[in-house]
This record gives C-alpha cells, sequence and structure tokens, in this order.
C-alpha cells in the first residue's frame, strides 16, 4: 500500500459510513460524506479515509505543524481506546492538508 486509496486491497474492507456529528450539530447526521476503510495485519492497522466536501474552498486548515491539536480547523479523529475502559486512549487527528495521508 502506497498511502492511495486506490490500492486494490481497500476495496476488499467494508466501508464504514454511518457516521454522527459531534460539531457543530452533535447527534446529527453530517451534512457531508465520509466513509472510513479499516485493513489490518497482526501488527499494524492502516486506515483509509475520504472525507468528501461540496465547497472544499470552505475548509479550515491552519494548523500545518505535526503533533498539534487540530480542534481550530476542519478535521477527522480517530480514538482507540484499547483497554476498553473509556479513560485512556490513543488519538489520531487528520486536517485536510495532510492530502492522502495514511494513519497507523
Amino acid at each position: 500500500m502506497d498511502g492511495t486509496l486506490d490500492d486494490p486491497l481497500w476495496n476488499q474492507a467494508t466501508a464504514i459510513s454511518n457516521f454522527l456529528q459531534r460539531e457543530p450539530f452533535e447527534g446529527q447526521a453530517p451534512t457531508e460524506q465520509t466513509d472510513v476503510r479499516i485493513l489490518y495485519t497482526k501488527e499494524k492497522v492502516y486506515f483509509g479515509i475520504r472525507c468528501l466536501d461540496s465547497n472544499p474552498k470552505g475548509l479550515w486548515r491552519r494548523e500545518l505543524r505535526r503533533d498539534v491539536s487540530q480542534e481550530l480547523d476542519d478535521y477527522f479523529e480517530i480514538i482507540i481506546d484499547s483497554a476498553h475502559d473509556r479513560r485512556n486512549a490513543y488519538v489520531l487527528q487528520i486536517n485536510p492538508w495532510a492530502r492522502n495521508a495514511t494513519l497507523w
């Protein structure tokens, strides 16, 4: 896999698209389509994320540094509660600047 979503492996993963908003209207259906696919091996997890927007020129992407919060940008967030304790988690955020990025 090379970081793009046109790799044939992504077609084998089931698309997840039944998301709800957190901001600005928590619990409501999203205004734009987002699809996530997950692939994994014994040692790695791969997330394929496609976030569509009817007005891409209106996207907020001001934070371009690594390892900082994207809270002021448009962003997609993955939270992995690996201990299943609802207290500790790995948080991965990606904003529109990282086009065709792969998180692992």
